[in-house]
C-alpha cells in the first residue's frame, strides 16, 4: 500500500502544470525581476568596496598606532626591534601589523577603481530597470484603460446612430405635415471629450474633441422607412412597423415618473 502511495505521490509531482493565462503583465513581472537582480548587484558591489575601504581605513590605523608608540617611548622599543632584541614586544606586534595591512591596503587600493566602476555601472542598471519598471506599469494601466475607453468609443457610435435615426424620423414626420411632436432637427454637431487613448485617439491630429455630423445614407434610410412606417399605418391601423421601425418598446411608468 505504501508504494501505491509514492507511486501517486511521484505522479502527482510529475504531472505538468497548467501554464499562467497571459494577462499583460509578463514584461512588467520581467523588469521586476530583474531589478531585484540589480539591486542585489548592487548590495554585493558596496559590500565589497565596504570591505576594500576597511583594508585601507585599517592600515592607516595600524601606521598611526604604531607612529604614536614610537613618538610615546622616543624610539626606544623600535630601536631594540631593529636590533633584533624585542622580537615579542609590543613595538615588534605594531611593525609586524604595519607591514601586514600595508601590503593589504596596496592590493586593496589597486582594487578599488574597478570596484567603484562596476558599482557605478549597477546602480545605472537599476535607474535604467527602474525607469522601465515605471513605463511598463504605466503602458499596462493604460491597456486597462483603453478597454474603457473602447466602452466610450461603442457608446459614442451608438448615440451617433440613433442621432442619426432621430435626424430622419424629423424629416419623414415633417415631409407628412406634422411637427413630431418633441423631436426637432438639430444642427448642431455632437461632440465629446476625446481622450489620449488607442479606442479613441485620432491618428492625424490631435483633436480634443470626438465630433459626429448626420451621416446622410442613415438619415436617408430611416427617412424612408419611417415615411412607409407612416403610410402603412394610415392605411391599416394594425400594420405591422417591427420591420421598418423595430419593435415597440413598452414604456415603463416607474421610470417615466423617476425622469
Amino acid at each position: 500500500m505504501g508504494m501505491i502511495f509514492k507511486t501517486k505521490a511521484r505522479e502527482a509531482t510529475l504531472a505538468p502544470q497548467a501554464e499562467a493565462r497571459p494577462d499583460g503583465r509578463e514584461r512588467l513581472r520581467f523588469f521586476a525581476d530583474e531589478l531585484v537582480k540589480a539591486n542585489e548587484a548592487v548590495a554585493e558591489l558596496e559590500v565589497r568596496l565596504d570591505r576594500l575601504t576597511g583594508i585601507i581605513q585599517d592600515a592607516e590605523l595600524a601606521q598611526a598606532t604604531l607612529q604614536q608608540a614610537i613618538a610615546e617611548d622616543g624610539g626606544v622599543g623600535l630601536a631594540e626591534y631593529a636590533a633584533g632584541r624585542a622580537q615579542d614586544s609590543d613595538i615588534a606586534q605594531l611593525v609586524q601589523a604595519k607591514e601586514t595591512t600595508a601590503k593589504a591596503a596596496a592590493a586593496a587600493r589597486d582594487a578599488v577603481p574597478n570596484v567603484q566602476n562596476m558599482l557605478s555601472r549597477a546602480r545605472n542598471e537599476v535607474a535604467r530597470l527602474e525607469q522601465q519598471k515605471h513605463d511598463e506599469a504605466l503602458r499596462y494601466l493604460k491597456q486597462r484603460a483603453d478597454h474603457v475607453a473602447l466602452q466610450y468609443k461603442r457608446i459614442f457610435d451608438a448615440l451617433c446612430r440613433s442621432h442619426d435615426q432621430l435626424v430622419g424620423i424629423s424629416a419623414a414626420l415633417s415631409a407628412t405635415g406634422e411637427h413630431g411632436g418633441e423631436i426637432r432637427m438639430s444642427s448642431t454637431p455632437i461632440q465629446v471629450p476625446r481622450f489620449d487613448l488607442p479606442s479613441v485617439a485620432d491618428p492625424n491630429e490631435f483633436l480634443p474633441t470626438m465630433t459626429h455630423r448626420p451621416a446622410d445614407i442613415a438619415v436617408e434610410d430611416a427617412t424612408a422607412n419611417w415615411l412607409e412606417a407612416r403610410n402603412r399605418l394610415s392605411q391599416d391601423t394594425e400594420a405591422k412597423l417591427d420591420d421598418l421601425i423595430g419593435p415597440a418598446n413598452e414604456r415603463n411608468d416607474d421610470d417615466d415618473r423617476a425622469h
